[in-house]
């Protein structure tokens, strides 16, 4: 069995929060795989950290500091990123227990914000095209067509290079979280978008959306090309995707595996805003309905 690396072998409590995120951030890129995004997020969760404890010895910190961290937040912020702060928490821990600059893990006690009842926002089907229809021929279309026509992250869509777009078989090949491989159907109309896109531009093989400098557009530039459209984002035409999916009949493990999901549990917050599909459901099969 292949021994765990330890990346810069520090002495026992020699290490504040933040001077330990440098080494955190080499694990959760080296063995966690993790994207950009991911990594982004969770440094800047260490910080906030830091900022409200002091910057204390990393091996000083205790539950009770951290609950103080975690109240703080409510009010402020959304379950679900509540939630995120203290996942990042207990991964952090963990790892400086294997380095050495952690004694034990203070917020693996902490618990995790309720988030039954926040529910993804989602779009109708007609306010879905009004959004497409409103982005100009081009760039834009394709890559808001490619995005809700596959359900993809943000960070997966800025991802694509040329060469994951396969015309024929109307297919992106997409690498999600932790690295994980999976094709996506886009189906014609995204297709056709990405056409008219590839007309309008010499792409050479490399990213496919590109800025005006021909480098890889960004996730802020996405979001940002969204908002403009109307009250969305990207993570809104995902939800919508999803929603719509189940909305026409289909499995919620074949909804599980199209999103790319590692666990079901993630996929099921959907069946809660599928309410068109209990609707129908109810109206066809109810005695009364």
């Amino acid at each position: 069995m292949t021994a765990l690396k330890v990346f810069h072998a520090p002495q026992p409590g020699a290490l504040t929060i933040t001077e330990a995120i440098d080494d955190f951030t080499e694990y959760l890129t080296v063995e966690r795989n993790c994207p950009d995004t991911t990594i982004r997020a969770y440094r800047l969760d260490i910080r906030q950290m830091a900022d409200f404890l002091g910057d204390k010895p990393a091996i000083e910190v205790t539950m009770a500091d951290l609950r103080g961290w975690i109240e703080h937040l409510h009010g402020t912020m959304s379950p679900a990123s509540i939630g995120r702060k203290i996942a990042t928490a207990r991964t952090y821990f963990r790892f400086g227990i294997r380095e050495g600059w952690a004694k034990d893990n203070p917020a693996k006690q902490l618990d995790m914000p309720r988030r039954d009842q926040i529910l993804p926002k989602v779009l109708t089907e007609q306010q879905i095209v009004e959004i497409l229809d409103l982005a100009a021929p081009g760039r834009d279309r394709a890559m808001l067509e490619v995005m809700y026509a596959g359900g993809l992250r943000v960070a997966e869509l800025v991802g694509l290079n040329l060469e994951d777009v396969d015309l024929d078989s109307c297919t992106v090949k997409v690498f999600g979280k932790g690295g994980r491989e999976r094709m996506c159907p886009i189906g014609q109309k995204a297709v056709d978008a990405i056409m008219v896109y590839l007309k309008t531009r010499r792409l050479l093989p490399g990213p496919l959306f590109q800025n005006y400098k021909g480098n890889r557009l960004s996730d802020r530039s996405v979001r940002t090309i969204v908002k403009k459209l109307g009250d969305a984002t990207p993570h809104t035409l995902r939800h919508s995707y999803a929603t719509h999916l189940l909305n026409h009949g289909a499995g919620i493990r074949d909804v599980q595996e199209l999103l790319g999901h590692k666990s079901i549990v993630s996929t099921q917050v959907y069946t809660h805003v599928s309410e068109g599909r209990k609707k129908n459901v109810h109206e066809e099969f109810h005695p009364r309905g």
